[in-house]
């Protein structure tokens, strides 16, 4: 999913978008999707923060997994509200960035 930040400058982005299985890297080989993601909400671009976007919505998803106990297959429907931030990347010159204990 793009979103254009010229447009968010402009007004709030609403988005609603649907991903087939596979097309999405679960990080764990063990998790399975099993149908279409869809996610749908509102992004914007928060006033006076340096540049950070909020994306408000919700997603729903089926999600198949081995069971550990019994050995078979269980599926779980995910249907969940999300509310994430964006922050811009902070861009350092410097190669090598000291850390103190502090």
């Amino acid at each position: 999913m793009f979103i254009s930040l010229k447009e968010l400058q402009i007004r709030k982005i609403e988005f609603d978008q649907s991903f087939e299985p596979g097309e999405i890297d679960l990080a764990d080989p063990a998790l399975r999707q099993v149908s279409p993601l869809a996610a749908k909400g509102i992004a914007r671009l928060l006033p006076n923060s340096g540049g950070q976007i909020r994306l408000v919505g919700s997603y729903r998803v089926v999600i198949e997994a081995d069971c550990d106990r019994c050995l078979g297959l269980a599926r779980f429907v995910l249907n969940e509200p999300f509310d994430l931030f964006y922050h811009p990347m902070v861009e350092t010159t410097a190669e090598e960035v000291e850390i103190d204990e502090g």
